[in-house]
């Protein structure tokens, strides 16, 4: 058997940091489905399969690593960043970027778009960008007259897809985590 380089925890090992407490997906994650995070000049149309769900995490070494938690977060040295995650079906994007056709990714919200994306509601059509040219510069999400008039694909759980781009190989444990609001006095982009 060929090593890949990670070793097995054992289960006092895990840490217990990260609140999800979703169950291990059954089989492999699709690999046409991954986070998009929305760059500027992007004007994508997508609408919601399902929940925005909220994570602190930290940027580190040039990516974002979901926070453990003080007592067991090996990136707790660097500054908490809100993130918010929902499943949607985007078209002319994939989660890597510019592609025609419908695909479904996990949306990447960030706090400056996160008091719009909690309005919307499962099968809504919403369009998201940023806010100018700048790479920092805000996300905006604006809810879409646009009917849709596909069938609207199965909801999928955005936790397994979100831990694979953070670089986080471990399994989620714990308890669910519920929705928070981005803190206001840390507005990150």
């Amino acid at each position: 058997m060929e090593s890949t380089g990670h070793r097995s925890l054992a289960k006092e090992e895990l840490p217990m940091g990260i609140l999800w407490g979703v169950d291990p997906p059954e089989g492999d994650l699709d690999p046409e489905i991954g986070v998009l995070a929305v760059k500027p000049g992007w004007n994508v149309l997508a609408r919601v399969l399902g929940p925005l769900t909220g994570v602190l995490t930290h940027w580190h070494s040039g990516f974002t690593r979901v926070c453990h938690g003080a007592e067991t977060c090996p990136f707790h040295d660097s500054p908490l960043r809100w993130r918010g995650y929902m499943p949607i079906q985007c078209h002319g994007y994939n989660w890597k970027g510019p592609k025609q056709g419908s695909h479904l990714a996990v949306l990447m919200v960030l706090p400056t778009a996160a008091k719009a994306a909690k309005t919307l509601r499962v099968g809504d059509c919403f369009t998201v960008t940023r806010a100018s040219s700048n790479k920092r510069s805000a996300q905006v999400i604006v809810r879409s007259e646009q009917a849709a008039q596909a069938k609207l694909p199965e909801c999928f759980d955005v936790k397994p897809y979100v831990l694979k781009a953070t670089r986080d190989f471990l399994p989620p444990v714990g308890p669910g985590l519920t929705f928070e609001e981005p803190p206001e006095d840390r507005l990150d982009h």
